[in-house]
């Protein structure tokens, strides 16, 4: 069976940066081992599949090439987008019905090239804090002293488990990589998905903080979750004001992207985040898909 599909880089102002994305328009019919097949023919860090409506909400499916997800946050935003833009629908994106659940959604300045998504997220999560400084520097190819003194490094989640990471310079950011099996088994610890790496020094940029994620197989150029979560890290903890942030990812594997975040604080509290994007649409294609 034939299922059309298009091609765009989210958190990209233009094609060839931020992180791709493959939207499959009609996921109906297509099977799970077919679906999971596609996200390994891509190799990309997720592709998305549009089914049915849920009432008036489309529903979306998320893979990766080596699982389903319940969220990510760059899928969403793309896929919105693309909605908008091939006219899939037939009223506006309100939301979209993942597997974790109802996510808010918003476009605007939306044409055939793309346009900007915005995805609202709940009040972040703030969880356990990992105390062994040196092992995670080790586990980073890093000594102790590379990761920023007096912060934490502390899961914050807003439908993910991240570990936030905070480093202080930008050379020691991009000097970081995996060692062995160290990382994966500190975040195992303590219940995080992956590391995200950040630093405040943007020296060249107006941009909040400079970010990676780390610990999968290969590291993802733009992580809306994560960056969700490290703005709401951010405001917390006095290294910004509340309100709108940018952050800085990919760099290190030149697609570089940027990711607005909103961080509302009420008093002490850090409320739901929302974090957005400018989505670049490049390709267009069919494949037929055995079913």
């Amino acid at each position: 069976m034939p299922v059309q599909f298009t091609l765009c880089d989210v958190f990209a102002d233009q094609p060839f940066s931020g992180n791709q994305l493959a939207v499959f328009h009609n996921g109906t019919g297509v099977p799970d081992h077919a679906m999971a097949g596609l996200a390994r023919e891509f190799a990309w860090s997720e592709i998305t599949f549009v089914l049915p409506r849920v009432g008036t909400i489309p529903r979306v499916r998320i893979w990766t090439p080596s699982e389903e997800l319940p969220f990510a946050g760059h899928p969403v935003i793309g896929t919105a987008v693309v909605l908008a833009a091939e006219g899939l629908l037939e009223d506006e994106v309100g939301a979209l019905e993942l597997v974790v659940g109802r996510v808010e959604v918003a476009v605007h300045g939306v044409n055939r090239s793309g346009g900007i998504g915005i995805m609202m997220q709940r009040a972040p999560i703030f969880g356990a804090i990992l105390k062994h400084r040196a092992r995670l520097a080790a586990a980073l190819s890093l000594v102790e002293d590379d990761l920023a003194p007096g912060l934490e490094s502390q899961i914050v989640s807003i439908g993910t488990n991240h570990l936030m990471v905070p480093v202080r310079t930008a050379v020691a950011l991009a000097n970081a990589h995996v060692v062995g099996d160290l990382l994966p088994a500190l975040l195992h610890e303590v219940g995080a998905r992956k590391a995200y790496l950040f630093t405040v020094e943007t020296p060249d940029t107006n941009a909040a903080a400079r970010a990676r994620l780390l610990g999968g197989a290969t590291e993802d150029a733009a992580t809306g979750s994560a960056a969700g979560s490290l703005g709401a890290y951010l405001v917390r903890y006095g290294l910004h004001r509340s309100g709108t942030l940018d952050i800085e990812q990919g760099l290190e594997v030149r697609r570089p992207s940027r990711i607005t975040v909103d961080v509302p604080l009420e008093g002490q509290i850090v409320g739901p985040v929302s974090v957005s994007g400018t989505v670049s649409i490049w390709g267009h294609g069919s494949v037929e898909v055995p079913v």
